[in-house]
């Protein structure tokens, strides 16, 4: 009789909260959907703070490698341009700013020319022009993202990337630099970082979101199994309530 009536007992008592492993399973799930939500929304949030922030740094770049625009103005984008003071200035005052800026890869100098945009200037040594990084004034950059192309177009600064052209995965801003006459587009400043360190940064609060997230789904179902377990009725506690139940 006993035998009968415990399982039927235990069975009514399902957990220490009164519902199903079912509903704490969905509840798990739904802690991993808002984690992920979260993620995403966080994710987006990184991006869009190291976006401006880079913003700000490429924009403050252009007034510290030339405050009156009288050096770039006067670069013509060609090979004669290696000779030529202005050129010889910005790029000491263009590859110190990179040697001294953290994670930035290439800083560069362009040009639009009969509508094709040339390489005026940038950051690598130019002695043996032996590095396969290196650019020549004049040289023309063919798989340029539309973003530059666009910031010639209607002279307002982008953020491009992550894009890969044949110096690699980058992350990019492109500065307008403008006559001070007559507001003309005399160049763009481009400023490149790695797409491994903006990937890092932004990816950090994805698995930081969903590791938080995972932390929560262990925890809440360690509660439930803890207290299901330290209040489970054992047998003689089913026997006394099965004596008052039958003698009283």
């Amino acid at each position: 009789m006993l035998n009968k009536i415990l399982p039927s007992i235990k069975k009514n008592n399902i957990n220490n909260f009164g519902v199903s492993w079912g509903t704490h399973i969905f509840v798990s799930c739904l802690i991993i959907a808002i984690s992920l939500t979260a993620a995403i929304f966080l994710g987006r949030m990184a991006d869009k703070k190291e976006r401006s922030e880079f913003s700000q740094l490429a924009q403050t770049m252009v007034y510290a490698i030339d405050p009156e625009k009288n050096l770039v103005d006067k670069l013509k984008a060609d090979i004669k341009d290696l000779n030529r003071p202005e050129y010889i200035e910005t790029k000491k005052r263009m590859t110190e700013l990179c040697n001294a800026t953290e994670n930035i890869r290439f800083i560069y100098l362009m040009k639009q020319v009969n509508g094709k945009i040339l390489f005026s200037s940038d950051t690598q040594p130019t002695g043996t022009f032996s590095s396969s990084d290196l650019t020549i004034p004049g040289e023309e950059y063919n798989d340029a993202p539309p973003e530059l192309r666009n910031t010639f177009l209607v002279g307002n600064m982008s953020i491009a990337g992550p894009y890969t052209d044949r110096w690699g995965t980058f992350v990019s801003a492109f500065v307008p630099i403008k006559n001070q006459k007559d507001g003309q587009i005399i160049a763009v400043l481009g400023v490149d970082i790695t797409a491994d360190q903006w990937i890092k940064t932004i990816n950090f609060g994805y698995i930081y979101s969903f590791f938080i997230g995972i932390i929560f789904v262990i925890g809440y179902l360690g509660i439930v199994h803890y207290r299901n377990k330290a209040n489970k009725p054992n047998e003689e506690d089913f026997t006394i309530h099965y004596n008052k139940k039958l003698f009283h």
